[in-house]
């Protein structure tokens, strides 16, 4: 299988939703998203995009993506990348697509002076597990992933009235 890495542009916008929805649909959530190809378009237009994400692709077809962006760590005192999703369709994985896909986001976070990548997997995803143990990622046992979000994130927020 002759696979290509490569960033993505907005002209994808269609192409990334595509395949966001799926991965919304394979770890078993609701595929009706908020997210909208022209959101996605809007926010890659911007001189400072939101997100960046690489496609992989076979001849005629995408197969999968790593949609990240940068964050920063204090500790470090350096940037690094967040890792959204990585997504392989279910037809194209054990062929060493998604660790293309890891080794060109390691390039990218290299060539940028980014200490690391990081990333939450599901309890439920063991085989992602596993692919990430086997590309040498370790599980941060000491750290927890929290969210604040809808209308506790609203009732955080400083009111302006």
């Amino acid at each position: 299988m002759s696979i290509e890495i490569r960033l993505a542009g907005p002209e994808d916008a269609e192409t990334i939703f595509q395949l966001i929805t799926e991965l919304a649909r394979v770890q078993g959530c609701n595929s009706n998203l908020p997210a909208t190809p022209e959101l996605l378009r809007e926010q890659m237009s911007n001189d400072n995009p939101m997100f960046e994400c690489l496609l992989a692709e076979r001849p005629g077809e995408s197969i999968g993506h790593a949609l990240f962006f940068q964050n920063y760590s204090t500790w470090e005192g350096r940037p690094g990348l967040y890792l959204e999703d990585l997504y392989v369709r279910p037809d194209c994985q054990g062929n060493g697509v998604g660790k293309m896909l890891m080794q060109q986001l390691a390039t990218i976070a290299t060539e940028r002076g980014c200490k690391r990548i990081d990333w939450t997997v599901l309890d439920t995803n063991t085989s992602g597990q596993m692919f990430y143990r086997g590309v040498g990622a370790q599980p941060l046992k000491q750290w927890h992933h929290w969210r604040l979000d809808g209308e506790a994130l609203n009732n955080m927020a400083i009111s302006e009235s």
